[in-house]
């Protein structure tokens, strides 16, 4: 696990959630689809699921690996007016989808958060 030292001062910056679907057919792995779209990652942290992966210290990067079927589970909820971005990809995924990739990558945004 890297550990991420961040400098006196740092503020916090701007996370985008990618969702990238992967199919595994006959013994070859294809991206299928993937979104930029929000789903519940403090939930994912908490499950355990969420894994940090970042080489460059100056930005996080966190990788969460989730079966088709799991993923419902970490939608934000119906109420948030994010949420439906990431159900509709979902219901559009084809069946041979076999797992989804979630990054959660911190950018510049150029913007005080």
């Amino acid at each position: 696990m890297l550990l991420n030292s961040r400098p006196v001062g740092y503020s916090r910056m701007a996370f985008e959630t990618n969702l990238v679907a992967v199919s595994w057919t006959h013994g070859s792995y294809a991206v299928v689809s993937h979104i930029i779209a929000d789903v519940d990652t403090e939930l994912l942290r908490k499950d355990g699921r969420l894994h940090d992966v970042t080489e460059n210290v100056a930005y996080v990067d966190e990788v969460a690996v989730i079966s088709k079927p799991e993923l419902p589970k970490y939608f934000l909820s119906e109420t948030s007016p994010w949420s439906h971005r990431a159900r509709d990809w979902y219901a559009a995924l084809p069946k041979e989808t076999m797992f989804v990739l979630v990054h959660r990558a911190e950018w510049e945004s150029g913007m005080n958060d």
